[in-house]
């Protein structure tokens, strides 16, 4: 896929980010999963991938998070780091989930407008999607905690296939104690 030119009037290539939460308070503590929240490190790592996405130059125009808290605290910390309003934010309980078919319905709402749109959410559904998205197989990604794959999208996403999209890189944050 050529990039545009600058003055050659087409628009740049869209692209989607998809950044898993960042690590979280264990299972089995004493709030329901839904609720957990993030730990010190979910909360660093978040802000890393928002620097992260600031200096690469692909801050995204639509963010889009499962209302999850762990999740929920991802993309706010992400926003506030980025320099976007936190109340822009789409909040969507279906990425909660996290099945491809559910990811992909959220995909396909994507405006027209919008040229890098971030999803946040969960793993095993993220993983899943990149794979097929940016490979043409889901076995092929792993996203660990506050990870995020970016990828090179076609201009319609209503109707995705496996292989659509272009794996242009996978992004972690660094390793800390």
């Amino acid at each position: 896929m050529a990039e545009p030119s600058p003055g050659d009037g087409r628009a740049p290539p869209r692209e989607l980010l998809l950044l898993r939460h960042g690590k979280a308070v264990p299972h089995g503590s004493v709030v329901p999963d839904f609720d957990r929240p993030l730990d010190e490190r979910g909360r660093a790592d978040a802000a890393w991938m928002a620097r992260w996405a600031v200096d690469a130059g692909v801050v995204p125009d639509l963010v889009v998070s499962s209302p999850a808290a762990r999740a929920r605290e991802t993309a706010e910390g992400f926003c506030r780091e980025a320099g976007l309003p936190v109340e822009a934010i789409r909040w969507r309980e279906i990425i909660y989930d996290a099945h491809v078919s559910g990811l992909l319905q959220v995909l396909a709402e994507c405006p027209a407008e919008s040229r890098r749109m971030l999803l946040v959410g969960h793993n095993p559904g993220f993983e899943l999607l990149a794979g097929l998205l940016g490979h043409g197989d889901p076995s092929r990604v792993r996203l660990a905690t506050a990870a995020a794959a970016r990828i090179r999208m076609p201009e319609d996403w209503s109707e995705l296939e496996p292989g659509d999209g272009e794996m242009i890189e996978v992004v972690r944050p660094p390793k800390r104690r």
